[in-house]
C-alpha cells in the first residue's frame, strides 16, 4: 500500500506551478501534503497507475480500478491494492457508476483492438466506443 507522508513543504501552495516545478526539481514533489484521488479504467496490471504512483515521485492515490482481465486485475491488485474490479465496465457504468469513489484524476487506456487495421470487423466493434466511459465517469 503506498503511503503519504505529511511533510511540511518550501513552498507556498502546490496551485502554483512555480511551486510544482520547484518541488519536482527538488525531488520533494511525492512528499507534498496534497494528494489527488485517482481511477484508472481499462487498468490491465497497472502501468499508467505506475506512472502516476508515489513510486515515481507523483502526489496520486489510486482509490478504484477496473480491468476485464482477471489475470491483470490480480497483477493490479499485488502492486497497489485490491480496489481493482473485473466486472464488465459497462454493466458498472450503466447500473453501479455510484460504486466509484469520487475522484481527482481519470485515466486508462482503453481497448484499441476496434480501430486497428487488422481488424476486419472494426467498423463494427463495439470496443470503438469504450473511451466514451472517460466522459461519463469524468
Amino acid at each position: 500500500m503506498i503511503k503519504t507522508k505529511k511533510t511540511p513543504l518550501p513552498y507556498n501552495s502546490l496551485t502554483d506551478n512555480e511551486s510544482i516545478y520547484r518541488l519536482r526539481r527538488a525531488g520533494l514533489l511525492g512528499e507534498a501534503s496534497e494528494t489527488y484521488k485517482l481511477v484508472d479504467l481499462f487498468c490491465g496490471a497497472g502501468g499508467l497507475t505506475l506512472g502516476f504512483s508515489q513510486i515515481f515521485g507523483q502526489i496520486f492515490q489510486p482509490v478504484w480500478a477496473n480491468d476485464f482481465n482477471t489475470y491483470a486485475a490480480k497483477t493490479y491488485a499485488e502492486n497497489f491494492g485490491c480496489h481493482c474490479t473485473t466486472d464488465d465496465i459497462l454493466g458498472i457504468v450503466e447500473n453501479r457508476i455510484n460504486e466509484i469513489p469520487k475522484a481527482d484524476v481519470v485515466i486508462g487506456g482503453p481497448p484499441c483492438q476496434g480501430f486497428s487495421l487488422l481488424n476486419k470487423q472494426r467498423k463494427d466493434d463495439l470496443r470503438n466506443q469504450l473511451w466514451r466511459l472517460f466522459y461519463e465517469r469524468g
